[in-house]
């Protein structure tokens, strides 16, 4: 029968509470407008299109075969909950699950390492590790990007565990083919995690010898995967991919000019990496996985590719991008972690009576920092529950008058921010592609940016002959095709 550990039962709540937290926070962001179609209506687009017209990863917008881009089969499991919800909070929903699962892997792996040597202080260190991980502020950066991505983070963590916990061989097997199929570079992130693993394994391991031998293997594996996607896959089955390379520009035209330059020109990079998001990443967990220097520098390391790029949002590790580094940094900051409280329990600072009250103070001060900066976070949108949905109100209405007065209607068009609204029922378009849509959804008091017109009434003018007023609600006007007037009443 399993039984739960004194820091289980004090962890496993607590992680469900901020999973909770979390959640409430996203669908604040939600309902206020936070998310649009790039990238949130897009990726709930080609999950809905594999149950509304069998076409998965098909983006009916920009009439894209969404595989060209980014390689994601695993995603695929997500299809059945879209069969249940209609809602484009969905993908917000699953990925914020995943990333607290995912942390609850790390939390784990953190109260096997402290127990030993807290003893009956590892439920309260297990618990500020909680808030310490739960509220990092790289953790709500990768809530709120509403990407794909997250699921790396539960895919990466999950198999972290299954080689340090000795899972049966065929766990960590299926865990690692899911994990590297959800993007075509997951295997690659996948090689340095576990090379942390590998180094770890002395102090996480339950067979060390064993874990050492499955991280080597399962690393080459995520290379060798991310090469044959890249390489053969993707070419051969949907022609010319995603230009990634572009993000380097300024080292290269191709990964091996790239690659050339980095390796040759070290004090380019150094100062890249003094002007990115490398400092603000280590500052978020303390700096305290630098107490083990190896582990942490083999957890940065993969980082270099964004600390160059040549885009914000990369250099910065903004958005969904630190997903990537975190589940080798957690596992880093960990042994860290269990090193501070080594040292404060070496001989000669037992003189000091204060110095076994060190490592409970460092998760102490961080999680009052993260409690005090608990809106933060590295994008454009704050982490808070309490954003007002107002401004939609109208919009929900006409959508719910939509739903009564055009049952049959199969596609709707509106406007780039009030896209990730529509019911993932219709086949959605933005305002540039109207005139493929059967509704079109106007919002009055929406921006150009948002119209993609100069104004609403640009907007009018070109639906014009093929469109006409059915009715208005409020700042919503909805218009029908001409043709197909007679299915709405």
């Amino acid at each position: 029968m399993f039984t739960l550990t004194r820091a289980q039962k004090v962890w496993l709540p607590l992680c469900a509470l901020f999973g909770a937290y979390a959640l409430a926070c996203a669908f604040s962001a939600f309902r206020s407008g936070a998310f649009a179609f790039h990238d949130l209506g897009l990726l709930n687009d080609f999950f809905a299109n594999a149950v509304s017209i069998g076409r998965p990863f098909y983006v009916t917008d920009l009439d894209l075969q969404h595989l060209r881009i980014h390689f994601t089969p695993t995603l695929l499991l997500l299809v059945p909950f879209y069969v249940a919800f209609k809602s484009q909070f969905l993908l917000v929903a699953l990925g914020t699950i995943a990333l607290y699962v995912g942390i609850g892997f790390q939390l784990r792996l953190f109260e096997r390492l402290v127990t030993p040597l807290a003893g009956d202080r590892a439920p309260l260190l297990c618990g500020l590790a909680t808030a310490f991980f739960g509220l990092n502020l790289f953790t709500k950066s990768v809530v709120l990007s509403a990407h794909i991505e997250i699921f790396f983070f539960l895919g990466a963590s999950a198999l972290v565990w299954c080689v340090l916990d000795n899972a049966r061989w065929w766990v960590t097997a299926i865990v690692a083919a899911l994990t590297f199929g959800i993007r075509q570079d997951a295997g690659f992130f996948v090689f340095f995690a576990m090379a942390v693993v590998a180094l770890a394994s002395p102090v996480f391991a339950v067979d060390r010898v064993r874990a050492r031998r499955q991280a080597m293997v399962l690393g080459l594996l995520g290379v060798t995967s991310t090469v044959v996607i890249v390489v053969f896959v993707q070419p051969r089955l949907y022609g010319s991919g995603y230009e990634a390379a572009r993000f380097w520009a300024p080292y290269g035209q191709t990964w091996g000019e790239i690659a050339i330059t980095m390796l040759t020109s070290p004090v380019r990079v150094v100062n890249a990496i003094a002007h990115s998001g490398f400092a603000a990443l280590n500052r978020s967990t303390g700096f305290i996985q630098w107490l083990s220097p190896v582990l942490a520098l083999v957890a940065n390391l993969p980082g270099i590719l964004f600390f160059t790029a040549s885009t914000d949002d990369k250099r910065l590790v903004m958005y969904y991008n630190s997903a990537f580094l975190l589940p080798g940094l957690f596992l880093a900051t960990s042994a860290g972690f269990a090193r501070l409280l080594r040292f404060s329990q070496l001989d000669r600072f037992k003189r000091w009576r204060w110095a076994s009250a060190v490592p409970t103070a460092f998760l102490v001060v961080m999680v009052v920092i993260s409690v005090v900066q608990r809106e933060r976070t590295m994008s454009n949108i704050d982490f808070r529950a309490t954003a007002s949905g107002e401004a939609y109100a109208p919009l929900h209405r006409a959508l719910s008058e939509v739903s009564a007065r055009c049952p049959t209607a199969e596609s709707v068009a509106t406007d780039f921010r009030a896209f990730v609204f529509l019911s993932n029922t219709f086949q959605h378009y933005r305002l540039a592609n109207f005139a493929k849509a059967d509704l079109v959804l106007l919002r009055t008091d929406a921006t150009t940016d948002d119209l993609e017109f100069a104004s609403a009434d640009a907007v009018r003018d070109a639906l014009r002959g093929g469109f006409t007023l059915l009715t208005r609600a409020e700042t919503v006007e909805i218009f029908v095709r001409a043709d197909r007037r007679d299915r709405c009443h």
